[in-house]
C-alpha cells in the first residue's frame, strides 16, 4: 500500500491447471481486491481463439471510467462469440477436462524428453 499502486493481473491460464494445483487470483489477497484490474476470456480455455470475447474485473469506479473507453474502441463482440461464451460458462465441463489431460500428457512427455536430455526448467502447473 505504500505505493497506492494497481495490480493488471492476466488470469487467462486460470482453469488450465495440472497436479491438483489451484489458481488463486492476487485479488484474493489482503488490500488486493481494491486494487487489482484482473484480465480474462475464453480463447485459452474454452479453445475460441480469434473470437474476441473476453472480459475484466476492478472496482467499481475503475470500471466506470474504462467503461466509456471500451466502447469507442470495440463496442461490443459479435452475437454469435458471446452465445458462445455463454454456453462454455454454463454447459457441461467435460470437454474442458477432456483438453487439460491432453495437454497434460503432452506437458508429461515434454518433461521427459527434458529430463532425458539433462536440461533443466521451471516447473509447469499451468498454462499450454
Amino acid at each position: 500500500m505504500e505505493r497506492n499502486l494497481i495490480v493488471i493481473s492476466d488470469e487467462i491460464y486460470e482453469k488450465l491447471i495440472f497436479d491438483g494445483l489451484e489458481h488463486t487470483s492476487i485479488a484474493s489477497f489482503p488490500g488486493m481486491f481494491e486494487r487489482t484490474v484482473v484480465l480474462n476470456g475464453f480463447s485459452k480455455t474454452y479453445s475460441m481463439t480469434g473470437w474476441r470475447v473476453g472480459y475484466f474485473a476492478a472496482p467499481a469506479d475503475f470500471v466506470q471510467r474504462v467503461g466509456s473507453l471500451k466502447v469507442v474502441i470495440d463496442i461490443c463482440a459479435n452475437q454469435a462469440a458471446q452465445m458462445a461464451a455463454l454456453a462454455a460458462l454454463a454447459g457441461p465441463e467435460e470437454s474442458l477436462r477432456e483438453i487439460i489431460s491432453i495437454y497434460d500428457e503432452r506437458r508429461r512427455y515434454f518433461m521427459k524428453v527434458l529430463d532425458e536430455a539433462g536440461l533443466t526448467y521451471g516447473y509447469p502447473g499451468g498454462s499450454y
